[in-house]
């Protein structure tokens, strides 16, 4: 029975693979053709986030992850730029990347993600209205086509300078969606 828009689907509900082999870990898209194979258990990608708090001065301040909550092809390495999530070889392809500062500050927060140290290809900021300001939170999030070797960032800044919260909530990630 094929899949429709709106339909609440069900585990039972997917078509076994067209190779007719019935991979567990393969479902036909819920497009209707029936012939595109989705691997769930290709999945690729890194979420990461901090276990200590960063001071974020006025100005633009790069922050670090030190625990990762998995990484599944070495995109990110704890002790060696431990600011970045570089695409591994043969892994170019399209990214939805983001991050998630929480400031303990009550300034104003800028995040920025940038591609290889130069270019800014997502930014989002968070004000603070009242005074003394509670703890802020900003998100930013971004599609982009990365190759291999390709390394993405993020940056915070702030107007007065505080800290990020120092815990999951400071968090840096990037999943592969297809090559």
């Amino acid at each position: 029975m094929p899949i429709t828009t709106g339909q609440v689907a069900e585990a039972g509900d997917f078509p076994s693979s067209s190779s007719g082999a019935g991979d567990s870990g393969k479902v036909n898209k819920l497009n209707g053709d029936g012939r595109n194979p989705v691997d769930f258990n290709a999945f690729e990608g890194v979420r990461v986030y901090q276990n200590a708090g960063t001071s974020i001065p006025p100005g633009f301040t790069v922050l670090p992850f030190q625990v990762e909550s998995f990484d599944t092809n070495t995109f990110h390495d704890n002790a060696t730029n431990n600011t970045r999530l570089t695409v591994p070889t043969g892994k170019g392809g399209k990214y939805i990347i983001g991050a998630n500062i929480s400031d303990d500050g009550g300034t104003d927060v800028a995040a920025y993600i940038i591609l290889n140290g130069t270019t800014i290809i997502a930014m989002n900021s968070a004000e603070a209205f009242f005074t003394p300001a509670p703890n802020l939170a900003v998100s930013v999030i971004s599609l982009y086509e990365l190759a291999a070797g390709d390394y993405v960032e993020v940056f915070a800044n702030t107007n007065g300078g505080s800290n990020t919260s120092g815990d999951a909530q400071t968090a840096f990630w990037m999943y592969r969606l297809a090559p």
